[in-house]
């Protein structure tokens, strides 16, 4: 027997009647179109509408995900039986490359920075990406202690009052000062050209005779003096999903933070190879300027490899949330592949994988 996720902290947009009510008739809908799992699926989609609204917005926001899957006219059946020819499969993914406007307006760094894009006062002051503390780029070495929460707020409803809470540690934003300690800041700049100046970007080679048309690519990251930086590059070939290049990567800067809660690396080694040894590797050989590069925010992995590349599928893009909003790939991978991720630490290989599959059934879809 299923129940309702329970909900974090005191308030509720609806009640579990409600609740109850909202699951039946989203599994009714999933089992008509023959979608996996309907039961798990319908709790876990509910359940992030429910967390995600008010009572004055979880009605609405639920009859439309209701009604989005009860006009679903693609049974699960026919998807898996529908096979691409892999070059079907190449036309039908080069239909999806983002133009450059899109990339453009979803932060992608399109041609080498020439001009700083954003207005900042003093170029010296950085904000702690952990703390929000300003403080100057000298003292980034320097000890300090650092509070800060490393998981994002929630919004709690009870009656008509509205409360925010951390979720790492369910203490009162506005309260609560962190409950994680470091011992100095961390900054990731976001210019373009402050990007530039720290490790300079370059371009995909032109094209050769290259041997992968289409990959998917995730990068891990880690804090250092200059900035958040690549420290584990993954790249998987899009027809076969089999692992074309995975290593871990030594910055440029001294390390800061690891960020290894997320990144899954917990050390570099000594023999690690460096991003100048990574380009001599993969551009050219796996990557020119025609490869199609699948990925999730695939821009903040093109901007710590520093690489400019314009064929570009995007599942954040392709599955947008609203105009100013994007799903995370744990959601999308949970909603069109039925799959769980991101369980533990980030493995490059499995948000890889999960991109490339989720465009994968959008090709066949």
């Amino acid at each position: 027997m299923w129940t309702p996720k329970t909900l974090p902290g005191v308030g509720a947009p609806a009640s579990i009647q409600q609740r109850i009510k909202y699951i039946n008739a989203l599994i009714a809908a999933y089992q008509k179109h023959i979608i996996p799992l309907p039961k798990t699926k319908a709790v876990e989609q509910e359940y992030n509408i429910a967390v995600n609204s008010t009572k004055t917005t979880y009605g609405a926001n639920i009859k439309i995900l209701i009604k989005n899957a009860s006009n679903n006219t693609t049974p699960a059946s026919k998807v898996e039986k529908r096979k691409l020819s892999p070059s079907e499969s190449y036309e039908a993914v080069k239909k999806l490359i983002h133009p450059i406007h899109v990339l453009e307006r979803n932060q992608y760094v399109t041609k080498i920075p020439t001009e700083y894009v954003e207005k900042i006062d003093d170029r010296n002051k950085r904000k702690c990406d952990h703390c929000s503390e300003q403080f100057y780029i000298t003292q980034i070495d320097d000890k300090v202690e650092c509070l800060y929460h490393d998981r994002k707020k929630r919004y709690i409803v009870n009656g008509s009052e509205r409360s925010a809470e951390w979720e790492c540690c369910s203490e009162v934003v506005g309260v609560s000062q962190g409950c994680k300690t470091a011992t100095g800041h961390v900054f990731k700049a976001s210019d373009p050209y402050d990007l530039h100046q720290f490790i300079p970007f370059r371009e995909t080679p032109k094209a050769t005779k290259v041997k992968q048309q289409i990959i998917g690519m995730d990068c891990e990251m880690g804090y250092t003096t200059k900035g958040m930086e690549v420290i584990r590059v993954t790249i998987m070939d899009f027809f076969t999903s089999s692992v074309l290049f995975d290593e871990i990567v030594k910055p440029f800067g001294k390390v800061i933070d690891l960020n290894t809660k997320w990144s899954g690396v917990d050390e570099i080694p000594q023999t690690a190879m460096t991003l100048d040894n990574v380009f001599d590797v993969i551009l050219g050989t796996i990557i020119d300027e025609n490869t199609i590069i699948i990925g999730h925010g695939l821009e903040n992995d093109l901007n710590v490899l520093r690489l400019i590349h314009h064929k570009v599928v995007d599942t954040a893009i392709l599955y947008p949330k609203s105009l100013t909003k994007k799903f995370s790939l744990k959601d999308l991978s949970f909603q069109y592949l039925d799959r769980k991720i991101q369980t533990g630490e980030h493995s490059s290989e499995e948000d890889s994988l999960a991109a490339m599959d989720i465009v994968k059934y959008h090709i066949c879809t």
